[in-house]
């Protein structure tokens, strides 16, 4: 049985899986809110001893005993660690890990802290002969230990421990194949962040953390149209975008909404992720990108797929994990984009 419990900044998911040839069967799911009833949800009242409590309810709902958790798998996310990939001459492992120790500080920016590091081979490189890719991956040994501290309190022996764009994207490649020219763009979008992944099978990774998420969203509509947190997030959940462009209500009265001309949250969002493209574009000279494919708990919200494709100019689709599980209860999935990287760790915990 692989476990993935993906730590989000609002809610814990939890996936089961279980290997059925080569394919995945899924076994149960489960969500919980971190700080749930609150009048309105604060990140930085979030402590872990919030999210060991919502890990160990959900655990408990699922009937799930956390000392019997094997091949578990859990994620790091993007503000907690760095990655980038390099190019490096093919050598023994032991050489290329000891090499690789003095190229993460070259390449990737830490805070002066202990640092821990990481890489995987992605294969040869097919411009280069005798050069490999290698994606580097690394943190601080505090925020690594912060990790390790909230799985123990839970009382769950913790396992591999990966990154979220790297779970994101085995999720991605587990169920489609990757496109032999140009680049797919994953867009996680969270509670606080939206993780960012551009990749092609010939082209480089590139990852980043946008600041930006539903949270955001939620907080903006709260703003403009003058709602109770709670009743914003109702309202971003039932109309998405259009809640904060300008409609007719029924009666001829105004209703909740800015005038259309208003720059939005949404605008923001779209911008950020215009930028991210642009910058990649620069350093790879890739500009061909097969589509959009939004995930993450915000993404299915009511027309925001149409409104990216709309102001980028690319195909837009709201990516669902669960379609390449094997499970009567896979088409009963609430919002099941919101479990693509638990589903990723899932799948990892296998190896």
């Amino acid at each position: 049985m692989n476990v993935g419990i993906d730590i989000g900044r609002k809610e814990v998911k939890i996936v089961r899986l279980e290997k059925a040839g080569k394919k995945f069967k899924l076994v149960d799911h489960g969500a919980r809110e971190i700080m749930e009833g609150v009048k309105k949800y604060d990140p930085e009242q979030v402590k872990n001893a919030h999210i060991v409590a919502a890990i160990s309810s959900l655990l408990d709902d699922m009937g799930v005993k956390p000392k019997r958790i094997k091949n578990l798998a859990s994620s790091m996310s993007g503000r907690h660690i760095n990655i980038k990939q390099i190019q490096t001459v093919e050598m023994p492992a032991d050489e290329l890990e000891s090499s690789l120790q003095f190229e993460a500080r070259k390449h990737i920016p830490l805070d002066g802290t202990d640092a821990v590091m990481d890489f995987q081979i992605l294969g040869e490189d097919p411009k280069e002969l005798d050069k490999i890719n290698v994606l580097l991956i690394a943190s601080t040994k505090k925020s690594l230990e912060n990790h390790l501290d909230i799985l123990e309190g839970t009382n769950i022996k913790p396992g591999v421990v990966d990154a979220d764009p790297l779970a994101l994207t085995n999720a991605f490649i587990a169920a489609q194949d990757m496109p032999d020219d140009g680049a797919i763009v994953l867009a996680n979008v969270g509670a606080l962040s939206t993780t960012l992944v551009v990749w092609g099978r010939q082209q480089q990774f590139f990852t980043r953390e946008m600041n930006i998420g539903g949270h955001h969203f939620t907080t903006a509509i709260m703003d403009q149209v003058e709602l109770s947190y709670n009743e914003a997030e109702k309202q971003k959940i039932d109309q998405g975008v259009s809640v904060l462009q300008s409609v007719d209500g029924d009666s001829g009265e105004e209703a909740y909404a800015i005038e259309v001309e208003t720059r939005t949250i949404f605008d923001n969002f779209v911008e950020e992720l215009r930028r991210s493209l642009r910058y990649y574009v620069k350093q790879t000279n890739q500009s061909f990108f097969h589509k959009v494919s939004l995930t993450g708990g915000s993404a299915p919200l009511p027309g925001l797929a149409e409104f990216v494709s709309d102001k980028l100019s690319v195909p837009v689709e709201i990516y669902n994990p669960m379609l390449q599980l094997q499970s009567d209860e896979v088409a009963a999935v609430q919002n099941p984009s919101k479990y693509s990287v638990a589903i990723g760790l899932a799948i990892r915990g296998n190896n």
